[in-house]
């Protein structure tokens, strides 16, 4: 099968992947736990070969569905080459024919693979079922196709290359038997460390033939896991005995894609020597959710690098470091990755941060394009490798927050390059890695007036256009009218006759005084002011006799305390933080066992005409109480508590 038929497959699964999380992500409410989720992996192989390979990387993309909390199906797609640069052996004539292990000088030779199997989970084999536990161990057996891209051996008769076209069928059958465990990193996205031993019907992997043995090989590999669609309250399948209590909160509307540009630094990792110069490139990014994204890179990198050489070249096919006197490569990426947003790990952030901060794994395939100037004067300008060349990439991003459309971004990827051949020194038996330091900016499409790219999500979510808010004073949600109880009117009281009013002291404006003669002024007499007498009561029309009452005994007003049953609510004022299905009262009992932990001391309360479970914080006839309740919860347990008042009769 040609490459580039194999590059459009590739193309393919990843327009699936993409379609597949869009679709699923998308759902505005899961009703069931979700099932698909997809993987990417990165493994190293150990190789049981007659001329073992040297340390290469396996990189693949899968898809799994899962019938059962135990039981799924998944198919995956790997992309990896066997390369070994220096058997040891020494230039001779043919010890056989078909080419034996004595034969080969070296030996890169690359594949795809196509695989299905089945997983079968162990968690409840091992009693791993409890709601805290992260941890999914499981088995795999399955089988597919090693497709054969090329071979590039060579021979120790010094004819160069051969077997680069196959007599044979490239399709080779393998058998796979595995296993691994799961790791829970958050209801987005899972952690899979697995090997899986590979049973190959083949002995051309090494690209020997004479010796019958077949080329069978370990692959152990790391792996990001990204559950499409879940939420707490319904994890996928796998991961059902983790459901938590269904939230009930305000749905917003995020924008999830993302384009960037970036210039940066390409720095290639050489003994030839090495100069700066400039790269740069173009992505777009979907994010399924707050705390994973998938990322297509599309890159161009400029490596240079020159030294004073006059070495001999012994070997104008595999070039020596000392044999380069000037290199210029130009190469070409395309890449995918998944990215996962440190910030939205564990519990969501309450405000939101100046930066984001990510982690990203992923590969590509290499186009390049080399100039070389050798130790011997001579130029080669012809050198061309047409996406032959993979790459697997570990990266870190930081992102800063600009406005709702632009973010600032800066980061560096680490390139681990399947190639020898970026310095033009291909006999150095040392792959060439680089790094790429960058900066650019990113335009979130669609986020604009209000609406936010999702990886900005944050519990305290302030919209640029203020939403409105219901008073605490005024009950949000009443379930019922409630109707008081007439009052008994009470009997009219006869007026009561008013005390007569002392008069008030007249009090005159005393008049200037006149120049006389004054006379001592003989002592006042006290003056005697009568009390006038009270006018006689009205006789009061007789009372009916009213035999006395023996009055009760006063009892305190009730007081809250927590139900560990389900009953009606015991007071008027409740104040509501959760509300369940009749079926599902033992997820209530969970959420309410984890408000208890936190310090809160809630009861579960259903009204007799009622199919809803109610989480209530305290039930109460005290309104002020109770607001000042909602208060809290809308703070400290849920920012959409309401009060729900209840009637008894």
């Amino acid at each position: 099968m040609k490459f580039n038929m194999l590059r459009k497959s590739l193309l393919l699964v990843c327009s699936l992947v993409v379609f597949a999380g869009s679709v699923f992500s998308q759902a505005p409410e899961a009703k069931t736990n979700t099932k698909l989720s997809i993987d990417l992996n990165y493994g190293i192989p150990v190789t049981f070969f007659s001329i073992n390979s040297g340390l290469v990387a396996i990189y693949g993309v899968g898809a799994r569905y899962s019938f059962t909390p135990t039981i799924s199906v998944a198919a995956k797609y790997n992309s990896f080459a066997f390369v070994n640069s220096n058997t040891g052996n020494t230039p001779g004539l043919l010890s056989s024919n078909p080419i034996g292990p004595k034969d080969v000088l070296s030996y890169n030779n690359k594949f795809r693979s196509i695989n299905g199997f089945f997983q079968y989970n162990l968690n409840k084999v091992f009693g791993l079922t409890q709601p805290d536990n992260k941890f999914i161990p499981y088995v795999t057996l399955g089988g597919g196709l090693i497709i054969a891209n090329k071979f590039n051996s060579i021979n120790v008769t010094g004819f160069g290359a051969y077997s680069t076209k196959f007599t044979y069928t490239p399709w080779i059958k393998n058998y796979q038997l595995g296993g691994g465990v799961r790791y829970y990193l958050n209801n987005f996205v899972d952690l899979t460390l697995a090997t899986e031993f590979n049973y190959v019907e083949t002995y051309y992997l090494d690209g020997v033939y004479a010796d019958r043995k077949l080329d069978t090989y370990l692959n152990t590999y790391l792996g990001v896991s990204m559950k499409l669609g879940a939420t707490k309250s319904h994890n996928l399948m796998d991961w059902s005995f983790k459901d938590a209590p269904e939230e009930i909160k305000e749905k917003y509307d995020f924008s999830k894609i993302s384009v960037d540009a970036h210039l940066g630094l390409p720095i290639l990792f050489t003994g030839v020597g090495y100069s700066p110069s400039l790269g740069g490139g173009l992505n777009g990014r979907y994010s399924f959710n707050s705390a994973f994204s998938l990322q297509a890179n599309l890159g161009w990198y400029k490596y240079r690098g020159s030294q004073e050489s006059n070495s001999p070249i012994t070997n104008p096919v595999f070039l020596k470091n000392e044999n380069i006197k000037h290199y210029n490569t130009l190469v070409t990426n395309f890449g995918l990755r998944g990215m996962i947003n440190l910030n939205q790990i564990g519990e969501k952030p309450t405000d939101r941060r100046s930066w984001n901060h990510y982690v990203s794994i992923g590969f590509g395939i290499n186009n390049f394009n080399q100039d070389l100037e050798l130790s011997d004067n001579s130029k080669r300008d012809d050198f061309k490798f047409r996406w032959k060349t993979s790459n697997a990439v570990v990266g870190y991003q930081a992102r800063k927050y600009i406005t709702s459309e632009f973010d600032f971004m800066t980061g560096v990827d680490l390139n681990y390059n399947q190639s020898y051949y970026l310095d033009g020194a291909s006999d150095d038996k040392k792959l060439d890695h680089s790094m790429y330091l960058f900066a650019g900016v990113s335009y979130k499409i669609g986020a604009k007036g209000g609406k936010e790219l999702i990886d900005w999500e944050y519990g305290n979510y302030n919209w640029t256009i203020e939403k409105k808010s219901i008073p605490l004073s005024q009950v949000p949600v009443i379930d019922k009218p409630t109707i008081e109880e007439p009052k008994a009117p009470e009997a009219p009281k006869a007026p009561e006759p008013e005390a007569p009013k002392a008069p008030e002291p007249v009090v005159e404006t005393p008049k200037p005084a006149e120049p006389v003669v004054v006379e001592t002024p003989k002592p006042a007499e006290p003056v005697v002011v009568e009390t006038p007498k009270p006018s006689p009561k009205p006789t009061p029309a007789p009372k009916p006799v009213v035999k006395p009452v023996p009055a009760e005994p006063s009892t305190p007003a009730p007081v809250y305390v927590a139900s560990s049953e389900i009953a009606p609510p015991p007071m008027k004022y409740n104040v509501i933080v959760a509300c369940y299905g009749a079926s599902k009262a033992n997820i209530a009992q969970m959420a309410k066992a984890n408000l208890e932990k936190k310090g809160y001391t809630p009861s579960i309360y259903q009204d007799p005409n009622s199919r809803m479970l109610r989480m209530a914080l305290i039930s109460t006839d005290s309104k002020a109480e109770a607001i000042e309740i909602l208060r809290k919860a809308r703070k400290d347990v849920d920012a959409n508590s309401w009060i729900h008042l209840y009637n008894k009769q």
